[in-house]
């Protein structure tokens, strides 16, 4: 009949084409079934995530991290670092407040950076009277505004703290040394 070598040949060349062609059609499936990402949705992906993953050592360096973030500078974000105070544990205190003027009330996040690393991520809560009044700030608006947090840093080594919100906007807080 057939020689060996013969058989082996149209053989391994079914068994090849078989494999290749079983293959896209899996790789067409897959892809039938996954649903591109519209614009809506791409814009309300969290990017400050990617700060994470950038040395931020000061306010350049933040911006820059930022950009490539494709996040946006915000006016409307405020806030102040009241305190920064080493604590016993040799941890630091960082309290304050940050709100978005315009939001509608959703906590802000506070971020920290020491060594290029981030230290610290948290969100505001709680209320803070005298920037409430100082801002006339909405009922809704005041409820997210402190911040009271620890953050693990060396003396003298550069801090810097920024707010940012989940819709992508950020403002730098403040640039300083640990204490």
């Amino acid at each position: 009949m057939f020689p060996r070598a013969l058989f082996t040949a149209v053989g391994g060349t079914i068994i090849c084409a078989g494999s290749f062609f079983g293959t896209l059609s899996i790789i067409d499936y897959l892809s039938s079934r996954s649903q591109p990402v519209s614009l809506e949705v791409a814009e309300a992906i969290d990017n400050v995530g990617g700060l994470k993953t950038t040395l931020i050592y000061d306010d350049a360096s933040l911006r820059r991290a930022a950009d490539s973030a494709k996040l946006k500078t915000s006016e409307s974000l405020k806030g102040a670092l009241d305190v920064i105070e080493r604590l016993p544990d040799g941890n630091v205190r960082l309290a304050g407040w940050a709100t978005d003027i315009r939001g509608d009330g959703t906590p802000v996040r506070i971020l920290a950076f020491a060594k290029g690393q981030q230290v610290l991520e948290a969100e505001t809560n709680g209320e803070r009277p005298d920037v409430t009044n100082a801002l006339r700030l909405e009922p809704a608006l005041a409820k997210n505004v402190r911040f009271d947090l620890k953050a693990a840093c060396n003396p003298r080594e550069a801090l810097v703290v920024a707010i940012a919100t989940k819709d992508n906007a950020y403002a730098p807080l403040r640039a300083t040394t640990c204490p």
